[in-house]
């Protein structure tokens, strides 16, 4: 008898605890982008925000004085970034990293996300201030393969990118 109002109390405890972590997500959403669809929507429902965020990012890297050097902020590093304050939104949703960089010229920004489909795949986010399609730099040349569609074929990796708005960018690399 004694086994059995034990075995009765330790399924009320995992209910219970599957309770509070329900409650818990409910409180505090993390969204996953974790296809292009995802990341149409991530851009297409935040545009103006992530716009501003561009937007302060410049002012974050030329107050650094960069030099031509990316600045990138880890997400563990958010905090430390007093502009980000204005952005919490962002916390809702899995990112890696936000980066911005103009060694080639025009402001880059990226957003790269932790939902990949695999370890060897990963997509990402990104704004062109020249509104022209990215590829990596050193690597071979970026191909338009249909309208709005441009591939780069590297010796151990295929970087697709895709325009969403503009000046907004998703691309997905597979090594």
């Amino acid at each position: 008898m004694l086994r059995k109002h034990k075995i009765m109390a330790a399924v009320a405890f995992v209910i219970l605890i599957c309770g509070v972590i329900y409650l818990y997500r409910m409180m505090f959403p993390r969204y996953k982008v974790a296809d292009k669809e995802a990341a149409t929507a991530f851009v297409l429902e935040h545009q103006p925000e992530l716009n501003n965020l561009v937007e302060r990012m410049k002012e974050e890297y030329e107050k650094e004085k960069r030099e031509n050097k990316i600045l990138l902020i880890e997400r563990s590093e958010f905090p430390t970034y007093s502009f980000l304050d204005d952005f919490k939104w962002l916390k809702q949703y899995r990112i890696v990293f936000i980066a911005i960089d103009k060694s080639d010229g025009p402001y880059k920004v990226d957003i790269l996300f932790v939902d990949s489909p695999s370890g060897y795949e990963y997509f990402s986010i990104y704004f062109s201030e020249n509104d022209e399609p990215l590829g990596w730099g050193g690597g071979s040349e970026l191909k338009e393969e249909k309208e709005g569609f441009f591939v780069q074929r590297g010796s151990y990796y295929i970087l697709e990118t895709e325009k969403i708005t503009d000046h907004w960018y998703y691309y997905q690399c597979r090594t």
